[in-house]
């Protein structure tokens, strides 16, 4: 029974720990669509008082109506607004911080039980089985981190991860740019 009380303990406590590697993820989402939604805003802010000022200096980099790009930009800025309103990462990433929060309550009832029956047992892994329904589940990211410590191949696999996490985010930065100068010379062709 101590054996099976141990890998309760051992479950509850690394479920812990990757719901806290979720909201992590989730609050740093929030904190970076927010970056984005500021830095696009100010991209089309400062395009259009350089479109205003400057009209012809444009016609430099290839753009003949700046009107057109300054368009295009804030259709892009509103759908990354939806999008990223959408997903409501702060939200999840509360919900994430109450879920572990009952896990810590549970895993502390957990290691407390002195002498574990089975009904014991039984009863602290519906609680478990319990909380876990109530929330949402962690992505695979999540867990690798968690793991990343202890295991090679694990930890290789997060790097991997943390590289196309950190690409994306580039690609995020650049996006406004490249699509805003590509559909501009697509509609100034027609």
């Amino acid at each position: 029974m101590e054996k099976l009380k141990e890998k309760i303990c051992n479950r509850i406590w690394n479920t812990k720990k990757i719901r806290m590697c979720s909201e992590a993820r989730l609050l740093f989402l929030d904190k970076r669509n927010l970056i984005l939604n500021v830095y696009y805003s100010l991209f089309i802010l400062v395009f259009s008082v350089l479109a205003y000022v400057k009209k012809d200096s444009f016609r430099i980099i290839g753009i003949e109506d700046p009107d057109l790009l300054l368009l295009v930009s804030s259709i892009i800025l509103f759908t990354f607004s939806i999008y990223s309103y959408s997903h409501s990462f702060k939200e999840r990433a509360d919900r994430m911080k109450k879920c572990y929060t009952e896990l810590s309550k549970l895993e502390v009832e957990s290691e407390a039980a002195e002498s574990i029956s089975s009904e014991k047992i039984t009863e602290i892994n519906n609680k478990y089985q319990e909380i876990l329904n109530n929330y949402e589940n962690q992505l695979e990211e999540d867990y690798l981190k968690t793991k990343a410590s202890k295991n090679f191949e694990e930890w290789l696999k997060y790097i991997c991860y943390l590289f196309k996490f950190y690409l994306f985010n580039i690609v995020y930065f650049l996006l406004p740019f490249l699509i805003t100068y590509i559909l501009t010379i697509l509609l100034k062709n027609n």
